[in-house]
């Protein structure tokens, strides 16, 4: 009887155990799966003057920041992931809207479009960072400056025109943009750094600029659909670009025409 009941005793503990493993691997994969952007609970539909809260939120579901020298506006944040079309003003009570915030967009998985104004002049890191829906955007030539991995995970994106002010675009900018299928850089850009495409499946073609200097590494890695690289100098001039010996890792077989004028 004893024996019986150390058997029934250790096939409990198994069984006790085989549930709290199954709890453990739940919770971590709660923490650890890539989410949309959780509500932000910040005061939807409210908002103050600049005399007051320095944090506003415009009729657009977007929040507003003054600068810290008080002469223009921040979009920071979102006021909900349900977000699916955004217009940046402008201005705000009286003054420029002159930059898009870190992460501002992150995660917003509903997002489809977004108009962004002239007065734009910086666009943050990861600014629309795991924006699943997003299509297309046109970044105006207002903008000089974009961080890194603006662009990142944003997995619908197909079309995107870039600001001819920009002299760099930056790591992991575009990384893993899987429907992307064109990029035209703009003349002025002189770097492109690492991992810059990385994993851009269907990217077929990019028109590179004789402005550009530095082709760091794994710029062009996986783009297993790349087919033509066209290039706006000479094959003398495309010789002297500095390219890291890992910029096109795991490309396709892409041809290079040289002096492209399209």
């Amino acid at each position: 009887m004893d024996e019986n009941n150390k058997k029934l005793t250790t096939k409990q503990l198994i069984i006790i155990a085989s549930a709290v493993l199954a709890i453990l691997l739940i919770v971590l994969l709660i923490i650890f799966i890539p989410k949309c952007k959780p509500d932000n609970g910040g005061n939807p539909g409210g908002q103050s003057s600049p005399g007051g809260s320095d944090q506003v939120t415009p009729g657009k579901g977007l929040i507003l920041e003054l600068s810290s020298d008080g002469e223009y506006y921040i979009v920071t944040d979102t006021t909900s992931d349900y977000l699916t079309s955004a217009i940046i003003p402008e201005t705000y009570y009286g003054l420029p809207v002159k930059e898009i915030g870190r992460e501002a967009f992150y995660g917003c998985c509903d997002l489809v479009s977004i108009e962004i104004p002239d007065s734009v002049e910086t666009i943050k890191y990861g600014a629309f960072y795991r924006c699943q829906s997003l299509k297309s955007i046109v970044i105006p030539n207002s903008v000089t400056t974009m961080g890194n991995s603006i662009f990142e995970e944003c997995i619908s994106l197909e079309s995107v025109t870039l600001s001819n002010s920009l002299t760099s675009l930056g790591s992991r900018v575009f990384f893993k943009c899987e429907k992307l299928t064109n990029v035209i850089i703009p003349n002025g850009i002189q770097e492109i750094d690492q991992e810059c495409f990385y994993q851009c499946t269907l990217l077929s073609s990019v028109v590179i600029p004789t402005s550009v200097t530095q082709i760091s590494g794994y710029v062009f890695d996986s783009c297993t659909s790349l087919a033509n690289i066209y290039y706006r100098g000479t094959e003398t001039q495309w010789g002297e670009i500095n390219k890291a010996s890992s910029w096109d890792s795991n490309a396709g077989s892409y041809n290079i025409s040289y002096n492209y004028a399209g």
